[in-house]
């Protein structure tokens, strides 16, 4: 039992805590109380954020200790989950489904966005090349048609990935440096990558640029995309026989996806080379 400043007894009851004293007092305390239990940490570090100059050794040094949070934008899943929120991811984990696919929006700015950039990287000519794509040329189709956009909500692999985001910012500051050289900049390198070109403001501001973060499409079968969703992508997973052997594989242009039947547009970290 304590007593708080109001000069009313605060102390718990099994699973609950309980506020005694005077009725204004206890109204000021719990309204303290309240304010302190809305109060998200994680904003306050976006905000903080939000005013440092990008490609900045500050900015790298923010990213590196910042504790990765979910997108904002996100749907299912908020940095300040209700104890049901917790509840009903947890039965989603027991079902062997630990994201949620959200279903764009097809008059939305992302929706328009993600269709172009399928349009703009199709490449007809390059149709059936690859042994992969044996078979496609035969197909009468010139372009890729967009029916539906799904966004996949995985909290667990999300905060995996952020936590390896985060590692390469910190290569990055220990280099005194903003930023490494974009891969448009690389020696041999044909430009920058066809996805970035084609990306709207907001989800540009979406990759942190300073750590070659980009957007790249990955193509695979439709069986295993429901793995991907759960687990993410698994180098271990791919094939001894691919052209640069086991790894994981993303491809700027939709066409290269297209060879397989299901085409994912993820987010991938290069850093430098």
């Amino acid at each position: 039992m304590t007593v708080h400043k109001h000069g009313i007894l605060f102390f718990t009851d099994k699973n609950r805590y309980l506020l005694r004293g005077a009725k204004e007092s206890v109204y000021k305390a719990h309204s303290e109380i309240l304010e302190i239990m809305l109060q998200n940490p994680a904003k306050e570090k976006r905000k903080k954020r939000d005013h440092v100059n990008r490609r900045t050794v500050e900015f790298a040094q923010l990213m590196s200790v910042e504790d990765p949070m979910v997108p904002t934008y996100w749907k299912s899943y908020k940095d300040d989950l209700s104890l049901g929120d917790l509840i009903s991811n947890f039965k989603k984990f027991v079902t062997g489904e630990a994201f949620d696919k959200i279903q764009l929006d097809d008059h939305s700015r992302t929706y328009s966005t993600i269709v172009k950039l399928v349009n703009e990287t199709f490449d007809v000519s390059k149709k059936g090349q690859g042994k992969d794509a044996v078979g496609l040329e035969r197909l009468r189709y010139n372009k890729l048609w967009v029916t539906k956009i799904q966004r996949i909500e995985n909290p667990l692999r999300w905060k995996e990935y952020a936590h390896e985001r985060q590692k390469m910012f910190l290569k990055l500051t220990k280099t005194k440096k903003g930023h490494w050289n974009s891969i448009g900049q690389l020696r041999n390198s044909t430009g920058p990558l066809k996805t970035e070109k084609y990306l709207s403001k907001s989800m540009s501001s979406d990759l942190h640029s300073e750590i070659n973060e980009w957007f790249l499409f990955h193509g695979t079968k439709t069986d295993t995309v429901k793995t991907i969703c759960n687990t993410g992508l698994d180098a271990r997973l791919g094939s001894q026989n691919a052209m640069f052997g086991r790894g994981i594989y993303g491809a700027e242009m939709a066409s290269k996806a297209d060879q397989y039947t299901g085409i994912l547009l993820c987010h991938f970290v290069f850093g430098k080379k």
